[in-house]
């Protein structure tokens, strides 16, 4: 095993030595062929060290002085980011991703043979991160003309100190560790199956996320849903569990789309309900969970609440029974399960709540870590980009981008 550890690195080694010449003609040919604009002149040839896939190449290209600031035509025309190739960045941007920066280091390493610094990921991530959400107000995904479904939900993110300064909590003290992270996302379905069941359309999936307020993101999951084709979608189904924000968002940014309650969310309010009447071990209120559970799938939830309010005079928890009341009441025109299994449509929020768990917590909420408001919503674009799959397009576009820093007539525009 050391045999080959070692193999590989005189490999890339050798492999390094054979590019770095290339490269460096490359620089040559566009140092050559750079037309300098006006007030640009030409100060003299530099040295940079940068890191690619097979480790370190010294190279040496023109640099130029506008009067306010430098350039360098062969950085740009290579798309590097700072010192680190593209190839090299983009590994670098998976790894930063899945897992912390200390481990994406060792995983760098252990896969990849590249040695990289955990502080120089985070800063790598640091700059290029808000680039993401700019660069998405122009993508243009592919439309297809399907079912288009909008979910939106929530989850808490440890934050450092600062950023929870006079925010409200769930601590004792009423103070807080954790900011709320929305996360939406949007999904297709072209198909039922043999029995009916809606089928969602493999890697449909595109996701958003802020730690901005409902309103904001609102705006940010609504231009989401017009990049996949909200326009030309043959309907449009918003799925939500029930908070007042995420209809709030549903009225304003999605007119006219068939709003569904999350089928489990009302079910664990029904158990509520009988739980605060009868007792959810009692015998009677095994029977009602059994009986009501069906009849929420038979468009009967309305019945479920004739009998719920019968039973109010002689409920365990009058105050109880009460609220799950009132939250199924307000949500009773979302709860016509029926009719909506029948058109083949889906009735959970599951594609948004495993969202919050792999798009958020499996990177964001682990052992340690406390996010700035900056860095945490840097990697929640990156985590959105990255699945997705998005990253690479993102990828290709920004070092388009780097590449035009050459182009005066793209300067002027």
């Amino acid at each position: 095993m050391t045999f080959e550890r070692k193999f590989r690195e005189l490999i890339f080694q050798s492999a390094g030595k054979l590019l770095e010449p290339v490269v460096q003609a490359l620089v040559d040919q566009f140092d050559a062929s750079f037309q300098p604009r006006p007030k640009q002149r030409f100060v003299e040839r530099r040295h940079l060290k940068i890191t690619g896939l097979f480790g370190s190449m010294h190279l040496f290209r023109d640099y130029y002085w506008d009067g306010r600031q430098g350039h360098c035509p062969a950085d740009a025309a290579l798309a590097l980011e700072g010192s680190y190739t593209p190839a090299l960045s983009r590994m670098i941007y998976r790894a930063a991703v899945k897992n912390s920066y200390a481990e994406a280091s060792a995983d760098l390493f252990e896969y990849a043979g590249v040695q990289v610094c955990d502080r120089q990921i985070q800063r790598l991530v640091q700059v290029v991160a808000p680039a993401v959400e700019p660069w998405l107000q122009t993508l243009k995904d592919p439309v297809e003309i399907a079912l288009m479904y909008v979910c939106a939900d929530g989850t808490g993110v440890p934050m450092r100190k600062e950023e929870l300064a006079g925010r409200k909590g769930k601590q004792a003290d009423g103070s807080a560790k954790t900011r709320e992270a929305k996360l939406g996302c949007v999904f297709l379905q072209t198909e039922v199956d043999e029995e009916g069941h809606p089928v969602r359309k493999e890697d449909s999936t595109t996701y958003v996320g802020s730690f901005e307020a409902a309103g904001e993101f609102g705006l940010l999951l609504r231009q989401e849903a017009r990049r996949r084709g909200l326009a030309k979608a043959t309907k449009i189904i918003f799925i939500g569990d029930g908070a007042a924000w995420v209809w709030e968002l549903a009225r304003v940014n999605f007119v006219g789309a068939i709003l569904i309650l999350d089928f489990y969310h009302a079910l664990q309010h029904v158990y509520g309900l009988v739980d605060a009447i009868w007792g959810k071990e009692s015998p009677e209120g095994k029977k009602r969970i059994k009986r009501w559970k069906v009849w929420l799938l038979k468009d009967k939830a309305a019945e479920v609440l004739k009998q719920a309010n019968r039973e109010l005079v002689s409920a365990l928890d009058t105050d109880k029974a009460q609220k799950e009341i009132s939250y199924l009441e307000n949500n009773l025109e979302r709860m016509a399960y029926g009719t909506f299994r029948k058109a083949g449509y889906f009735i959970g929020s599951g594609v948004v709540e495993a969202g919050c768990k792999t798009v958020i917590g499996k990177r964001m909420k682990c052992s340690g870590m406390f996010w700035s408001e900056e860095g945490g919503q840097g990697m929640l674009d990156l985590r959105c980009a990255f699945l997705s799959n998005r990253l690479d397009v993102f990828c290709q576009a920004r070092a388009t981008n780097h590449a035009a820093r050459n182009d005066p007539l793209r300067l002027v525009a």
